[in-house]
């Protein structure tokens, strides 16, 4: 175990079925949605918020692409995700097993 993940246990390392159609469809929605936010802060280059929102935005991509492949992902993550929209109503997601969680 590396160094960083010292300090987790994973809940499980049995495989998830996701449904990666499913999954698929909400990496291309949060690009979209980090696209946007991309292009106005080409405008806005000062404006925290949107630099945040993008921020946001490309650590709930690469925690759905963890998903889709049943890697672990951090608790930090799974929380980024369900505070989008109906997320938090997905069992795939919100029951999601593979989250290094804090002793």
């Amino acid at each position: 175990m590396k160094k960083s993940q010292s300090q987790f246990f994973v809940i499980s390392n049995e495989p998830v079925v996701v449904n990666k159609k499913l999954i698929d469809e909400l990496i291309c929605w949060m690009i979209l949605c980090k696209a946007a936010c991309d292009s106005q802060l080409e405008k806005r280059t000062a404006d925290c918020e949107l630099k945040a929102a993008s921020e946001r935005f490309e650590i709930r991509i690469e925690a759905l692409r963890k998903i889709k492949t049943n890697c672990p992902i951090s608790m930090a993550e799974l929380t980024l995700l369900m505070q989008f929209g109906k997320l938090a109503e997905s069992p795939a997601i919100a029951n999601y097993p593979n989250v290094y969680r804090p002793h």
